[in-house]
């Protein structure tokens, strides 16, 4: 599946100072320009210092480039094509969106053969089924039974007897916070000058 360069696809604002719809979070209000560089390399000018900006595109909600042609191709009532998106996709990695069923709460995702960051020697996963919003119970059952390969999150009961299936590998991983972030823009984050500051307990 051939793609748009980087450059194509920020052709259409590399320019002008753009203001974020899709990305949230604390980009969501943020003005910024963004111009291809070369092929394989995006410069983005902010209106002011974001030190979780490298962070906040890198997650899973933050900012995509995405191409501009399936965009407009795809847009309905100027909503940038997100009823399209919802079960689509218009990006460059290696896998894409072979089906999707929102109902059904997956999504199947299929090997891009002429992935433009190229494929190492073999074998690699053709195809993958996600599912989300599964109980932990019912995704332990589903991983003991076969008709899943991988569960992520599950309970510590959960997660306790897997450990003892020898036909399950089980991995856990220590979490740590990063950062946190408070708005105080916002009027419910407001408070009398010179109270106490938020207490946060995780």
């Amino acid at each position: 599946m051939a793609l748009p360069s980087t450059r194509q696809r920020l052709s259409s604002h590399s320019t002008e100072s753009t203001r974020s719809s899709s990305v949230r979070g604390c980009l969501s209000s943020l003005d910024y320009k963004a111009e291809a560089v070369d092929p394989l390399t995006v410069r983005f000018t902010l209106s002011q210092p974001l030190g979780d900006f490298v962070a906040a595109l890198a997650s899973g909600w933050g900012g995509y480039i995405v191409s501009p042609t399936a965009i407009k191709a795809h847009e309905v009532a100027g909503d940038s094509a997100h009823a399209w998106l919802l079960t689509h996709d218009a990006g460059s990695g290696p896998y894409q969106i072979a089906q999707a069923d929102t109902a059904a709460k997956q999504v199947t995702l299929q090997r891009v053969g002429d992935y433009w960051g190229g494929w190492s020697d073999g074998p690699h996963v053709e195809s993958a089924i996600l599912r989300w919003g599964l109980d932990s119970a019912t995704a332990r059952l589903l991983l003991e039974r076969g008709d899943a390969d991988v569960a992520i999150g599950l309970a510590p009961s959960d997660f306790s007897q897997v450990q003892k299936d020898s036909g399950i590998v089980a991995s856990s991983y220590q979490a740590s916070i990063r950062s946190t972030s408070t708005s105080t823009t916002q009027q419910r984050h407001s408070r009398p000058k010179g109270s106490p500051g938020h207490a946060v307990l995780v």
